[in-house]
């Protein structure tokens, strides 16, 4: 292997032994291969380091070095982005699997696209076993496949796009690869689930996001993933507070100027309306005290303080819950305020709606009633003497005519 590889794929490892083999293997199988497999393991107490020595003993592109102690997963990925030596950074996981020409499609993209900072691709999700999973939500599909065709964004563009769904449709580690020199610090470990997002926005503010449609890597879902226990955890979706609070300059403004609260009570009413299927909120007591609730939000100031701290200070779960908590009662109950000021104009509207069909029952009923009495005239003139004995006269003016 050369001094200086192209491609530093960087594979953190903790006792993956059940689907570490497979992820290596897609790795060394690649069709470019002027690469580095660097690998590091971070204390690993299962098999993992064994198969880690035989796949070295075999293909000199791997590079393994050991933690001597734990460092956890982002804290592990920042070691092997800053132990990297390629031009190009390809993460990886230990989970998931590469198809054969990752390597040579996003090499090809960044060397043909100098404007582009991050390329990634279309993935799908596979089981424990291999088999394919499919998308059930608009959500989970654009997270697999953005786009339909390959798709260069400019960045704001992006950044903005993933922020106002709440949806990582960039891509995942396995999926991307991006430029050695705009690496920076790594991952902000401040984050519990979306930290790979925030690094995607650092690094999209040196070019563009680059999209290839074809499918080039295969995400495995099982329940020991890491992404699966975050996933389940309320602590997971304050990440966006955080993320909303270093990014703020990129969100349109509702207001000018919009202060702090103005902006956090903003961001949690769209997120309790993306997580309503999932947490159930309390905004269905019409008793709730909106101005107490309000009150109490005001006594804890800066309902982002607790994210304001140093990339390596510990987050506060306890503090995060009661900010959380806070801002979701206060704007659940405007919603429910909203909510049943809607309801009383559809019940007024339906009362008005109402009235009119009355009253447009009752022109129906006086126009049946009037066109039975002129139906009856018309029968009874018909009938009559007069009209039989006219009838031979009518008759001539008609031939007359």
């Amino acid at each position: 292997m050369s001094q200086s590889p192209t491609v530093s794929v960087c594979l953190p490892v903790y006792n993956g032994e059940r689907f570490l083999v497979q992820a290596i293997e897609s790795v060394l199988g690649q069709s470019y291969p002027d690469f580095e497999l660097l690998i590091i393991d971070d204390c690993s107490t299962d098999l993992s380091p064994e198969i880690i020595e035989r796949f070295r003993a075999r293909d000199k592109r791997i590079r393994y070095l050991k933690n001597a102690k734990n460092l956890g997963l982002f804290n592990n990925y920042n070691e092997c982005i800053k132990q990297a030596s390629g031009q190009y950074i390809k993460l990886f996981a230990q989970d998931d699997i590469f198809h054969v020409s990752i390597l040579e499609r996003m090499v090809s993209v960044l060397q043909k696209r100098q404007k582009v900072a991050l390329v990634s691709c279309t993935k799908g999700w596979v089981g424990e076993g291999g088999e394919r999973i499919e998308a059930t939500n608009e959500n989970a599909l654009r997270t697999l496949r953005p786009f339909d065709v390959d798709t260069q964004k400019p960045a704001e563009e992006a950044i903005l796009d993933s922020f106002q769904r709440f949806v990582n449709w960039l891509g995942e580690p396995s999926t991307v690869m991006f430029r050695s020199e705009h690496k920076s610090s790594g991952f902000d470990i401040r984050f519990r689930q979306i930290g790979d997002l925030e690094y995607w926005y650092r690094i999209l503010q040196n070019g563009d996001y680059y999209f290839l449609s074809d499918e080039l890597c295969r995400f495995r879902k099982h329940e020991g993933s890491t992404t699966n226990r975050n996933g389940r955890s309320l602590s997971a979706l304050l990440d966006w507070f955080l993320l909303g609070s270093k990014y703020r300059y990129l969100i349109p403004k509702q207001s000018e100027p919009e202060t702090e609260d103005e902006f956090a009570g903003r961001l949690t009413r769209r997120l309790i309306k993306t997580i309503a299927t999932r947490f159930a909120l309390a905004t269905e007591n019409p008793q709730l005290d909106t101005a107490k609730v309000m009150q109490q939000l005001t006594d804890y100031g800066n309902v982002l303080s607790c994210f304001a701290t140093a990339p390596d200070t510990t987050r506060n779960p306890e503090a995060e819950y009661k900010v959380f908590a806070i801002c979701a009662l206060r704007e659940g109950a405007t919603m429910h305020n909203e909510v049943r000021f809607l309801q009383n104009q559809v019940e007024h509207q339906e009362q008005q709606i109402a009235a009119l069909q009355s009253e447009l029952d009752d022109v129906r009923l006086a126009f049946k009633s009037e066109i039975g009495e002129l139906q009856a005239t018309l029968t009874q003139l018909g009938n009559s003497l007069s009209w039989k004995l006219t009838a031979p006269l009518r008759g001539f003016k008609r031939a007359l005519k």
